[in-house]
């Protein structure tokens, strides 16, 4: 369909824009992990494994490996395969990652999390009464 390929083009190029500001803002804020991934994001959408991203000292080596296998993302024929490559860039760079590295924006924050586990169904559960007829029981 000629219409969705236009399309798909205008999209691709809209989000080519917003990785590369969200590089910029990351690379200010050295917030590597995000790099990581948004360069990896970047390099799929302008189809160029050549151009290997400058992150981090530690990330030198990984990311020149990496960098060698990741045009087998266009040879892919399964999800199987797909998984494979996956677990593959997940087992190169798990070992540099840590969690507090991670933006919480995507996941629930910490401390968050770590206030609502010791909940119980029965401290979660209302204890007010439901005004749920129309009528407050206020005094008029």
């Amino acid at each position: 369909r000629p219409m969705t390929q236009r399309m798909i083009q205008v999209r691709k190029q809209i989000r080519k824009q917003y990785c590369e500001s969200q590089i910029n803002v990351y690379r200010t804020k050295t917030l590597f992990t995000d790099l990581l991934f948004l360069n990896l994001e970047l390099s799929f959408l302008q189809d160029d494994f050549y151009t290997v991203p400058d992150i981090h000292i530690e990330l030198d080596g990984i990311l020149n490996r990496m960098y060698q296998y990741l045009p087998d993302a266009f040879q892919l024929r399964s999800s199987e395969e797909t998984m494979y490559l996956v677990q593959r860039i997940m087992f190169q760079v798990d070992d540099w990652l840590s969690e507090d590295m991670l933006n919480e924006y995507y996941h629930i924050p910490r401390h968050i999390y770590e206030a609502l586990s010791n909940l119980t169904l029965e401290d979660l559960k209302r204890t007010d009464a439901a005004q749920t007829d129309g009528h407050r029981d206020e005094e008029e």
